[in-house]
C-alpha cells in the first residue's frame, strides 16, 4: 500500500542499467527514474537531478548506484543519509568478505527480497517523529556488530589488508554520521530546555497577576489602593504626632 505522506517516495539499487531492487511508497514517474539512471555517471560520487518539483538523489560507489526520489522541501541531508544507510545494509547482506560489488549479478529485480528492508529504512528516515536516541543507539549497534563480525572473519579467513581498508572506510562513514546525529540531538535537547524555562516563567507571571487582581478587587486594584492610602495616613499621623 502506497504511503503518499512519506517524503521519500521511491528508492532503488542499480547496477549498470538494471534495477536490482526497488520500492515505492507513493506516486512515481518511472520514465523520470529511467532517465535519471541513464544520466548517472559511472564514476564514484553523489548528486541530485531535479525536474519540476521532483528531486532524484543518487550515490555511485563502485559498480552500485543507489537512488531515491524525495520531495523538494525534505532537503538533501536526510535523503543522502538514507542512501548511505541502504547501501551499507545491501553490501552487508550480499557481499562476502574479500569480494566487491563486481560479484553482484546485474539481473533486474534479482534482489527484490531486500525490498522490505528498503521500505523500512524509507519510513524510518522519512519520519519526523522517529526517536533520535534510538536511531543513534541503532547506529552504534551497527558499528559494533560490523567490527565484531570483521574481527571474527579476519581471524578465521586471514582477510587481506586492502579489504580491511575498505571496511574501515565504511566504519569511518558510520562514525561520522553518528557524530552528526549526536550534535543535533544535544542541540534539540538544549532548545527544549530553554523553551520550557520560558514557558514556566510566563505561566508564573500570569498566575501572579491573576492573584493580585483577584485579591485587590479588580483590574484597577481598588482595594489595594484603599489600603495603601490608609497606611499612608497612619504613617503621616505618627510622624506628625512625634
Amino acid at each position: 500500500m502506497a504511503d503518499s505522506t512519506n517524503p521519500i517516495v521511491y528508492a532503488a539499487i542499480v547496477k549498470g542499467r538494471s534495477i536490482l531492487v526497488d520500492k515505492s511508497l507513493g506516486k512515481v514517474s518511472m520514465e523520470l527514474i529511467r532517465t535519471c539512471i541513464d544520466r548517472i555517471p559511472e564514476t564514484d560520487g553523489r548528486n541530485t537531478f531535479q525536474k519540476d518539483d521532483a528531486l532524484v538523489h543518487y550515490i555511485v560507489a563502485g559498480d552500485l548506484k543507489v537512488l531515491c526520489q524525495a520531495s523538494a522541501e525534505f532537503g538533501h541531508r536526510i535523503p543522502f543519509s538514507f542512501l548511505d544507510d541502504i547501501r551499507r545494509q545491501f553490501i552487508r547482506a550480499y557481499l562476502t568478505i574479500g569480494s566487491d560489488s563486481s560479484t553482484i549479478q546485474a539481473i533486474p529485480h534479482h534482489y527484490q527480497e531486500f525490498a522490505p528492508t528498503v521500505m523500512d529504512r524509507m519510513k524510518a528516515h522519512g519520519s519526523k517523529s522517529e526517536d533520535k536516541i534510538s536511531k543513534v543507539q541503532a547506529q552504534m549497534d551497527d558499528v559494533k556488530n560490523v567490527m565484531l563480525d570483521n574481527v571474527e572473519k579476519v581471524i578465521t579467513r586471514g582477510e587481506k589488508l586492502d579489504v580491511l581498508q575498505d571496511k574501515a572506510g565504511l566504519l569511518k562513514e558510520s562514525a561520522t554520521e553518528f557524530k552528526k546525529e549526536t550534535v543535533l540531538l544535544r542541540r534539540d535537547m538544549w532548545l527544549r530546555n530553554i523553551k520550557l524555562a520560558i514557558l514556566i516563567l510566563v505561566l508564573v507571571t500570569i498566575a501572579a497577576a491573576v492573584l493580585v487582581i483577584f485579591f485587590c478587587g479588580g483590574i484597577t486594584l481598588p482595594d489595594c489602593r484603599m489600603w495603601t492610602q490608609f497606611i499612608k495616613k497612619k504613617v503621616s499621623g505618627i510622624l506628625f504626632t512625634k
